[in-house]
């Protein structure tokens, strides 16, 4: 058995990372006005999409499910071992550290936009800044990619701590600086896609 060349291994951590771009994960204008509400005396049931908002589409939600998603294939413990032994041997393979700075650069980093899509970006933001947390906390990932992790989150909380006047930018460094003290849980909201594979 070969390992996926790097360049192989690198086009797919891109197309994993563009599934948490909010470009992706907002919907256009035309598909919202053609989502009516949930009509009266009609609930939701276990093939809904999650929500928090009533009878409405909860079109923020519904993108922190699909991030969510995302980020449990990109931080799969198994695979992000892998990826740091076929680093080891062989320096040309992505690393850790390099998918985690790709990742970051592409949510919590980057400017963030207005509009429907910004709300998207703070949710996956969110999504984001607890996965890593979960990891620092957690038994399921070898401790060389937890160090990785930790000094990523070293970084990031610094980034965070100069846009501190910016709500969401306080909000995430106040979870990780709260993580640094206590042990860290996750949130019991955290959206999931609905059961069952799509038909």
């Amino acid at each position: 058995m070969e390992p996926v060349a790097p360049a192989r291994q690198q086009q797919a951590i891109d197309s994993e990372i563009a599934t948490v771009d909010e470009g992706v994960l907002t919907l256009p204008g035309a598909v919202l006005a053609l989502i009516p509400p949930y009509p009266t005396g009609y609930g939701r049931d276990r093939e809904s999409p999650p929500a928090h908002t009533g009878p409405l589409m909860d079109l923020v939600t519904m993108a922190e499910a699909a991030a969510e998603a995302s980020l449990q294939l990109l931080f799969n413990p198994q695979r992000l071992a892998r990826v740091s032994q076929q680093h080891a041997i062989d320096p040309s393979v992505p690393s850790v550290k390099a998918i985690l700075d790709q990742l970051l650069g592409a949510t919590v980093r980057k400017d963030m936009p207005a509009g429907l899509a910004g709300e998207v970006r703070k949710r996956v933001n969110l999504v984001v800044v607890e996965a890593l947390l979960s990891i620092t906390h957690g038994q399921a990932q070898v401790p060389e990619v937890v160090a990785e992790v930790m000094a990523r989150l070293d970084k990031l909380k610094a980034h965070l701590k100069r846009k501190r006047r910016e709500p969401h930018a306080n909000y995430l460094w106040q979870l990780i600086d709260k993580a640094e003290r206590e042990p860290f849980e996750r949130r019991k909201s955290v959206a999931a896609t609905p059961p069952g594979a799509p038909i």
